[in-house]
């Protein structure tokens, strides 16, 4: 269920990633082209620049979590296994460190920061996850006594970042809509 959650949420919010059309109504009397989060060209280029990366953090907690999905016909990888969890978590985590060096060159409109900010958290956060699967099952494999607890952080991780993620969408609704707001500069 939370995963079902995690992707429909991550799909709402890289549909509000989208440009928003200078056709659309205006809904205030705003006379300039000014957001609460700045200028709107400056803001529109931000979530231009954002979107890429947003819809790679989806792509990437998706194919890691094609491991819940993995029934092969060996009971050893059958559902959710630390083993075939760490081992997407070991092919995903390259590409989201990269990311998270790349993603930190985007500057973002100053009242954008908390919310580049919360991004940043969202992947450092999948990556804390990965990096505990992987130590859980070095653990399970070494026949440790800590796997269990480590599991539970991962989920515990897992959970803040779709958490995290329903604030961000909401807050992507917000920037939005404030977009929308902006009189078209065209007749």
């Amino acid at each position: 269920m939370s995963r079902v959650l995690a992707l429909f949420c991550v799909a709402a919010l890289l549909t509000a990633c989208g440009q928003t059309s200078k056709d659309e109504e205006t809904s205030g009397t705003t006379t300039t082209n000014e957001t609460p989060y700045g200028s709107a060209a400056d803001v529109e280029k931000y979530v231009a620049q954002i979107a890429p990366y947003i819809q790679q953090i989806s792509q990437l907690q998706s194919q890691y979590e094609t491991a819940l999905a993995s029934q092969q016909g060996d009971s050893n990888d059958r559902r959710g296994t630390g083993r075939n969890l760490a081992n997407k978590a070991e092919e995903v985590r390259p590409e989201l460190r990269t990311l998270q060096t790349t993603f930190d060159t985007v500057e973002p409109p100053a009242a954008l920061a908390p919310f580049h900010r919360d991004i940043r958290k969202l992947i450092a956060l999948r990556l804390s996850a990965y990096d505990k699967t992987i130590d859980g099952w070095a653990d399970e494999k070494a026949g440790g006594d800590r796997h269990k607890a480590i599991y539970g952080d991962v989920e515990r991780a897992q959970d803040e970042a779709n958490q995290l993620i329903l604030a961000l969408n909401a807050q992507m609704q917000k920037i939005q809509t404030a977009l929308a707001a902006v009189p078209s500069e065209t007749p």
